[in-house]
């Protein structure tokens, strides 16, 4: 610590840094915030602490998603560690691992997929460290890093993290690690891991070493079209709806609603049903029609929504929903606590289990529109997963799930008309939490501006574009809406 301490006075870390490295290393530690704070910095700062003080017992992994990615974090280690340690450090290339005087090691790798992950299977860390953690869809891969941490008694086992709000990750992140209760610089616990974790923001303005009203300027013309991006970039806001796909379209005050209570299906006249959609009565006395729509997964969640779609009347909220409005009243969402983009793995009549008891709940039959993929056929006798749905006593009809991008448009445009009297909108209920939590922070394809980034957590997006384009089609040529 000494050493380091000694020689780090020529490299200038800013306060921020300095409050970093302040963290004991029991905690682990996550440096989340706006972009220009010189977080990279600070992780091999950090990094370079660790090995000055654990000498041949720390092996060190740093990652990030990308090869590319690691260029300028080899630029920055160079300089840090040869300004500490001196010309005795080797750098090879081909592996990319740093071998220190004192006996210990830094490995940079890439980590973009289960298969990338195979080469770090069965070995052991003293810390790894995490570089811009948001390009990360979701928390997946992190957690099976986390079980490498392993070192001989005495060695304290860390991991660190950098990252800025937006990008494909920004969900489960801001889920797990902001919206937490827990305040800044105190030590907190966890939920899903059970490690003890301190959080550290900071924004351009904890850089000193940057023009900072230049380095503004760029980023304000990167976000041009992104006022709300260019916010969290800014301020290190993690709380907006981040400024991907539908964050212009997307209002709380406009689309969330207070939850329905149950008792309005139940005036339903069963036996009367449009494409499997059972139809009741508003206030009013004009009929609804309510249905399923679902997105099946497995190993990825399966989200289901109990879909109404309005003849043009006043709800049970006292609220005058436009002829066409579709509104999402309710929701089965079967992801892994904390892990927005993984599944629980459920059977098919286990899940059908689930979708009868909510449909019971809301006095409707279990019946609606589906992602296509599950109308294909196993080859087997099992049939399709449609089919083994049809047995558990759910029926579901096709999405027409090819129409994407068309379909995300429609999204869209209802979004941006919830809240007019005269036109249809969609309307989401503050009971669909699983909605809330990934569709306004969903971020946009690079390579295909009109659609959205399928890394992330687009499930209950998927479900709601199948009840739009699937259902609304079918239902609006036969009641004339």
């Amino acid at each position: 610590m000494a050493e380091l301490a000694a020689e780090s006075t020529a490299i200038s870390p800013t306060e921020y840094q300095q409050r970093c490295l302040a963290v004991p290393e029991q905690y682990d530690l996550l440096m989340l915030g706006g972009r220009g704070g010189a977080k990279t910095f600070a992780l091999l700062l950090l990094i370079a602490r660790h090995v000055a003080e654990h000498g041949s017992s720390a092996a060190v992994l740093f990652i990030r998603q990308s090869y590319i990615g690691l260029r300028d974090a080899e630029r920055q280690a160079r300089l840090i560690f040869y300004s500490i340690f001196g010309e005795q450090v080797i750098y090879n290339s081909q592996t990319r691992v740093w071998r220190f005087p004192n006996g210990a090691s830094v490995e940079f790798g890439q980590l973009e997929s289960e298969g990338s992950y195979a080469k770090f299977q069965g070995r052991s860390f003293s810390l790894v460290a995490c570089d811009e953690l948001t390009q990360f869809p979701d928390a997946r891969l992190i957690d099976l890093l986390l079980s490498n941490l392993r070192a001989k008694p005495g060695i304290p086992l860390r991991y660190i993290a950098a990252g800025n709000p937006g990008g494909v990750g920004h969900a489960w992140v801001a889920n797990r690690f902001i919206h937490n209760g827990a305040p800044d610089w105190q030590p907190f616990t966890e939920r899903q891991t059970k490690r003890n974790l301190v959080r550290a923001p900071s924004t351009y303005r904890d850089n000193p070493h940057i023009d900072q009203d230049q380095y503004v300027a760029s980023l304000q013309a990167a976000a041009a079209s992104d006022p709300e991006l260019l916010k969290a970039w800014l301020d290190n806001d993690w709380h907006i709806a981040r400024g991907a796909y539908f964050a212009d379209v997307i209002s709380e005050q406009r689309v969330m609603i207070e939850p329905w209570e149950p008792g309005f299906p139940r005036r339903a006249r069963h036996g009367s049903t449009v494409g499997g959609a059972v139809r009741f009565e508003a206030i009013s006395g004009d009929r609804w029609e309510i249905f399923l729509s679902h997105d099946y997964g497995s190993a990825a969640p399966s989200v289901t929504y109990i879909c109404a779609l309005s003849p043009g009347s006043i709800a049970p909220d006292g609220r005058y929903y436009p002829r066409g409005s579709i509104v999402l009243l309710d929701e089965l969402a079967t992801h892994v606590p904390d892990d927005l983009n993984r599944g629980l793995r459920w059977t098919v009549p286990e899940l059908a289990a689930e979708i009868i008891r909510l449909a019971e709940y809301w006095h409707i039959r279990p019946q609606g529109v589906a992602d296509d993929a599950i109308f294909a056929s196993h080859g087997s006798q099992a049939g399709s997963i449609a089919d083994e749905f049809r047995k558990a006593g759910v029926t579901f009809w096709r999405a027409h799930k090819k129409q994407r991008v068309p379909g995300w448009h429609k999204m869209r445009t209802l979004l941006r008309q919830a809240g007019s009297p005269d036109v249809p909108g969609l309307y989401v209920s503050r009971r669909c939490k699983y909605w809330w939590a990934t569709v306004p922070a969903l971020a946009r394809d690079e390579r295909r501006p009109d659609d959205v980034d399928s890394r992330g957590p687009d499930h209950g997006a998927d479900c709601t574009r199948y009840g739009i384009l699937g259902f609304y089609k079918a239902t609006v040529t036969k009641i004339g809406i």
